[in-house]
């Protein structure tokens, strides 16, 4: 059995031993030596920088905000409603008390300038009157526009040297039936402004013409044709007209009072009578004395000029007939021939012999003047400065 096992460890022995004998002749192989490593230098740890210590702020004292007192609100004053009296007093200045042969009545004035809007029926055949306001300014009025046959005249007033209280004329709705007015007039050839209130009782229209007329609350005078008719603000509502011109319209009863409106002022009328048209309802000789009849005439004739040019075709030559004591009386004729005129002038009654002949031509009145004598005639040449 020692030998069997002896067998069995004999290959490992000689298996050693070569191995052993392997490693005593080989040449050994020098392994390299791994460099020292350098050490990384550390940068150095930085100082924190100091940091300051804050101061501590303070805490405010809280003001407690004083409690606003809040401002009272105006109280509104009240404005009076105006009255008839109110509107009197801003409008009496602008009515104007018109004379001319003899008649008076009433007018307004429409623009500062001098426009005054009245009836025509008292001016007769004169082409001016005398006005008079209620603050003591007087003068004279020529008819730049006037048509007989509705009864309306505009005047201008001749060398207005016055700045005048006046009502302007606008184009605005007619007073309601009910609505309380004022008329402003002076009837009866007085000289204090008459102060009548009235009120709108009906309206009317003709439809020949469009114009509007407001039946009124009033008394039929004489005078006070012209009259203003005014609200509580003074405002012009219309004019007063002639009974006779409303009777010829055929919607008036005797005794009756109308006025035509503002409206149909400003549409119609004024802006008419502003182109210069002149309807006479009895053109040429006038009278103005008693007798039943013209005698006969003066005539007068010869150059007439007017700045210095020949009067042109078409112009209206007015004859005054004057003399102390008696009534003016007013012819006129219109020129057919250029720088010539040719006018008869007739008066009714005695009395005139003598009398002052003065002419006017476009509101301007001739450096010449003549002498009437009835059946004279004479030769008078005539210039008229602008």
């Amino acid at each position: 059995m020692t030998d069997r096992r002896l067998a069995f460890l004999a290959p490992a022995v000689v298996g050693l031993f070569f191995l052993v004998a392997a490693c005593a002749t080989a040449e050994p192989t020098v392994a390299p030596i791994p460099p020292t490593p350098t050490d990384t230098a550390v940068p150095p740890t930085p100082t924190p920088a100091d940091t300051p210590t804050p101061t501590p702020t303070a805490t405010p004292t809280l003001t407690p905000t004083p409690t606003a007192t809040p401002t009272p609100a105006p109280t509104p004053t009240p404005t009076a409603t105006p009255t008839l009296i109110d509107g009197i007093a801003l409008a009496q200045l602008s009515v104007v008390r018109l004379v001319s042969a003899g008649k008076q009545w009433t007018g307004v004035m429409i623009s500062g300038s001098g426009l005054i809007i009245t009836t025509s029926s008292n001016l007769g055949s004169a082409p001016v009157a005398d006005f008079f306001t209620d603050s003591g300014v007087s003068g004279q009025a020529w008819a730049v526009g006037r048509d007989d046959e509705l009864d309306f005249a505009l005047l201008e007033v001749i060398d207005p040297s016055v700045e005048f209280d006046f009502r302007e004329l606008l184009s605005r709705l007619a007073p309601v039936v009910g609505a309380e007015l004022a008329l402003l007039q002076f009837p009866g050839g007085g000289t204090v402004i008459d102060k009548r209130p009235t009120r709108v009782v009906g309206a009317r229209q003709d439809f020949n013409t469009g114009l509007t007329y407001l039946q009124l609350q009033a008394v039929e005078v004489g005078g006070a044709e012209g009259a203003a008719l005014i609200d509580q603000a003074g405002t012009l509502q219309g004019i007063r007209m002639n009974s006779v011109q409303i009777a010829k319209l055929g919607f008036a009863r005797p005794g009756e009072v109308y006025a035509i409106t503002a409206e149909s002022l400003a549409a119609v009328i004024v802006p008419r009578l502003q182109t210069g048209v002149i309807i006479v309802s009895k053109p040429g000789e006038g009278g103005g004395g008693p007798g039943p009849r013209p005698g006969f005439p003066a005539v007068f004739k010869g150059e007439i000029k007017i700045g210095g040019e020949p009067a042109p075709i078409g112009s209206i030559l007015y004859a005054r007939v004057s003399k102390t004591g008696r009534t003016d009386v007013w012819v006129s004729r219109v020129l057919t021939v250029e720088g010539r005129y040719l006018i008869p002038v007739s008066v009714t009654g005695t009395g005139y012999s003598g009398a002052d002949v003065d002419f006017f031509l476009l509101s301007k009145q001739s450096t010449q003047r003549g002498r009437f004598e009835s059946g004279a005639s004479s030769d008078l040449d005539l210039t008229f400065q602008l």
